[in-house]
């Protein structure tokens, strides 16, 4: 939810489709990296340029914005992810990517196949 606030606080609460921060598995730590589609590339040039370097609060890393090269776009994004373990019915919510349209949260594509649960693996601090 960190993600959903933060494109709205920057002007993007209606042209976004599809927000998604990787988690752990176990831990539901961040991986460090998220991945944000916009509703067309003028508004994602636009929003590359804005975050560009911006320091979120209570953060020490700075906000690196580039180009997805191999997964453009919100049907690539949704093909990509719908059959993953990520969509398996015992998975959390929070671990799955979300799709959105005019910044309504709209319902999660069904896997078009049997997905297997993902496996859940020790954290080491």
């Amino acid at each position: 939810w960190i993600l959903l606030s933060f494109l709205w606080w920057q002007g993007f609460a209606l042209d976004f489709n599809f927000p998604y921060v990787p988690l752990h598995i176990s831990s539901e730590d961040a991986l460090g990296y998220a991945i944000v589609n916009m509703a067309n590339q003028m508004v994602a040039q636009q929003f590359m340029t804005q975050i560009q370097c911006v320091r979120l609060p209570n953060q020490k890393k700075i906000l690196v914005a580039k180009w997805c090269r191999n997964l453009q776009g919100l049907e690539v994004l949704v093909e990509r992810y719908c059959n993953s373990k990520l969509m398996h019915p015992n998975t959390s919510d929070k671990l799955r990517p979300m799709v959105f349209q005019q910044g309504m949260h709209m319902t999660s594509p069904v896997p078009t196949k049997s997905v297997s649960a993902p496996k859940l693996r020790a954290v080491h601090l």
